[in-house]
């Protein structure tokens, strides 16, 4: 039977770096018909962990993808081998998740529908929350996470998003230079913020956004920054990691490293003031709320996610 969905994840040593992958992985499975995992021949325990998920549940497929960032990698690493990831994806439509982005259970059916509700579109700006501590959400934003399965269509950037790939924007904004007389809105149809739009595109309502978990738990936050700078080459969040060393109080780390990022913003924008959202813990999905209830210092994989089926 043919697939409609398929999901794809790059990883690379997320045990170490402490992301709740495996919470990840199980929230998306629900709303795909197949599940593309690749492995950056990560040494920590990965592998095994992925290995014991795909016994259980046949709608994972696992492949194995080397790492290689280039010289003063702004984080296209990520993107290069999220690429090589969906090659492996015969669905219809591709729905691209990282390692510590949670889909909530009240959302399942609405990705299970878009492609019959917008047969036309091919890109799909998903809401996302973007999740500091525990109950902080910093920012509301829309990502292009799903789209239709067309070559053309990569993940782009720091692999924070899809959209066409570049040749494909400048074949739409030479079409609008060859139109002189409609050429502010031929030009307009090509640009935005992503590169152009001169193919359909929607924004789309979700009962509930993607949960994005950027800081988590004190330790789990060092244990990334530490796996992040392994995999670039180098530390690129420097600052952050010194902030969060003088951070001592678990409890309240989430609402520290929070102030820290305004001070950062402010600084470059000093007209911009972020506006949190206050979540509950009966607003986060229903896999992550016993992990988050306990208050702790650190993230671990609980034994009972490999019983879910």
């Amino acid at each position: 039977m043919p697939k409609l969905i398929s999901g794809f994840m790059n990883v690379k040593d997320v045990v170490r770096g402490k992301y709740p992958f495996v919470e990840a992985i199980l929230s998306a499975l629900p709303a795909c018909d197949q599940f593309v995992i690749s492995d950056g021949y990560s040494t920590d325990g990965t592998w095994d962990i992925l290995r014991k998920l795909a016994d259980r549940h046949p709608k994972i497929e696992l492949v194995k993808v080397k790492w290689t960032p280039r010289p003063k990698d702004t984080g296209q690493v990520f993107a290069s081998t999220a690429n090589e990831t969906r090659e492996y994806c015969t669905g219809k439509y591709l729905l691209y998740v990282q390692a510590n982005e949670i889909l909530h259970e009240a959302s399942i059916s609405r990705f299970r529908n878009l492609p019959a509700e917008h047969p036309s579109i091919s890109l799909f700006h998903i809401p996302f929350y973007q999740i500091w501590g525990t109950d902080i959400v910093l920012e509301e934003s829309y990502r292009i996470r799903f789209v239709k399965n067309d070559k053309r269509i990569r993940v782009l950037g720091d692999g924070g998003y899809m959209c066409y790939e570049r040749n494909y924007a400048l074949k739409g904004m030479a079409s609008a230079l060859r139109n002189p007389l409609g050429f502010g809105s031929n030009l307009r149809k090509v640009m935005t913020p992503y590169g152009f739009d001169n193919v359909p595109f929607a924004h789309i309502v979700m009962p509930k956004p993607v949960f994005r978990y950027s800081v988590m738990f004190r330790k789990s936050y060092l244990a990334k920054l530490d796996a992040k700078a392994e995999v670039m080459g180098r530390d690129t969040e420097g600052k952050r990691r010194e902030y969060a060393l003088k951070s001592t109080n678990s409890r309240n780390f989430g609402q520290k490293m929070y102030e820290y990022e305004r001070q950062i913003v402010h600084a470059y924008s000093p007209g911009f003031l972020f506006k949190p959202i206050r979540l509950g813990l009966q607003d986060h999905p229903k896999i992550m709320q016993d992990l988050l209830k306990k208050r702790i210092d650190d993230y671990y994989i609980r034994e009972r996610l490999f019983r879910i089926t």
